[in-house]
């Protein structure tokens, strides 16, 4: 898929206010790297939240903007703007023309604004944000109208519009208000300001994939074939969770909470199977400090099961298996959003005897092998285990029916925000 350029010679001159750009490359409030692609798609955010001005002037159009946040397709206070677009036959509404017209009838009153990130009516760059923005050529980014508070607040009044460009961690944000005298402010926004005044959040969707439709819980499996079934083979999943920090601000609305589980053989023999999961649990403010039951049904909370039903390769754990896990909060995945977690084996191998396998230090018959996984998050885990320390199939409980396993108290891995307890049975009882 081509790249939609913002600045293209083939569209009409766009307007841009006279401010630059925020440089090539910055480092961000976490200590990353964004370059030019987040600054293009910035742009475009600033650029569609001052343009919705416009529409939003129309009560019957922010009553159709509020009834689909509230159906919570993803599970949060949202609406995907390509599905506002779509609906014109119900709003009577062109969204891309009104973001147009609205930049073009505000963008000269803000010059002197804060939001550096540049403005741009360029309607293929404005068509993009709202049907779907080719970040790149791997990532399509749809983003959408996010509406905190949205039960607390008064619906009926015009809301400030807020582009959501980095979540910062000091709770602040700045949003466009339109004056009754037809002017247009630049004001900050608290959480507090935004639990008793509308606010509309433009930002990138987080659950949406590249098709546009909610990714699936379990977001991908790899196997290694030569997985070969043990004496002994455990399930392992998490019962319930109990999240403190969200690490999301509020205008970035529900914390998306994920994990990546690796299991190893024959410790660090070969890598066997890795589970990502994309969002096992959205969770709200109203969640912190609860502990949260997962659905029994669905295999989005497994660390370690069979995700190959019906066929050869098992992937439960057994007795010559290792478990690297990690828990996070993931982000829009955007550059300045990639970390990585590299996990090996180094100081580990397998001494089986009988049903029972101990790990021996650093035997040098055993080759060294380490993977690296790719997930996006701007912050710390909430949970994952060591480089090189993985946990053991002996040192999981092992009773053969159900058996509570809080890991935090596991002595294994590190981590901040939240509690978890895990499940661990014997796959057939």
């Amino acid at each position: 898929m081509l790249m939609l350029l913002l600045f293209s010679s083939c569209q009409k001159a766009p307007s841009v206010i006279e401010k630059p750009l925020v440089t090539p490359i910055v480092t961000t409030p976490h200590g990353g790297q964004r370059d030019e692609l987040d600054d293009r798609l910035y742009a475009t955010i600033n650029s569609i939240a001052l343009g919705l001005l416009q529409p939003a002037q129309d009560s019957s159009f922010r009553n159709f903007v509020h009834a689909k946040a509230a159906e919570q397709f993803d599970e949060d206070d949202n609406v995907l703007l390509n599905e506002v677009q779509y609906s014109e036959s119900e709003t009577g509404i062109d969204l891309i023309t009104e973001i147009r017209a609205g930049i073009n009838a505000y963008e000269g009153q803000i010059i002197d604004n804060t939001l550096d990130f540049g403005i741009t009516d360029n309607e293929t760059t404005i068509t993009g944000g709202v049907v779907a923005y080719p970040y790149d050529t791997d990532r399509t980014f749809y983003l959408q109208i996010y509406i905190p508070f949205i039960d607390e607040v008064d619906l009926s009044i015009m809301p400030v519009i807020a582009p959501e460009m980095d979540e910062n961690y000091d709770g602040k944000i700045e949003g466009y208000q339109l004056n009754s005298n037809g002017s247009v402010s630049v004001i900050e926004l608290t959480e507090s300001y935004a639990s008793t005044h509308l606010v509309w959040v433009v930002s990138i969707n987080e659950t949406v994939g590249n098709d546009g439709h909610p990714r699936g819980k379990l977001h991908k499996v790899e196997t290694n074939t030569k997985h070969e079934r043990a004496t002994d083979f455990k399930e392992v999943f998490i019962n319930k969770i109990n999240i403190s920090d969200k690490k999301d601000p509020w205008y970035a609305g529900k914390a998306d909470i994920s994990f990546i589980a690796v299991q190893t053989v024959g410790c660090g023999l070969y890598f066997d199977v890795a589970i990502l999961s994309d969002c096992m649990k959205k969770v709200s403010n109203n969640d912190l400090n609860t502990w949260l039951s997962l659905a029994s049904i669905s295999k989005i909370r497994h660390f370690a099961f069979d995700p190959l039903l019906n066929q050869s390769t098992n992937n439960y754990f057994t007795e010559t298996e290792f478990l690297h896990y990690i828990i996070y909060e993931q982000d829009a995945n955007c550059n300045s959003n990639n970390k990585d977690i590299t996990w090996s084996n180094a100081n580990y191998s397998i001494n089986v005897s009988g049903a029972t396998a101990q790990c021996v230090t650093q035997n040098p018959s055993i080759p060294q092998q380490s993977h690296t996984y790719n997930y996006f998050s701007k912050d710390s885990p909430y949970w994952a285990t060591d480089r090189d320390l993985p946990v053991g199939y002996n040192q999981l409980p092992q009773n053969s029916s159900n058996t509570i396993w809080n890991i935090n108290n596991s002595g294994i891995g590190s981590g901040s925000g939240g509690q978890f307890e895990l499940i661990v049975r014997k796959a057939y009882n």
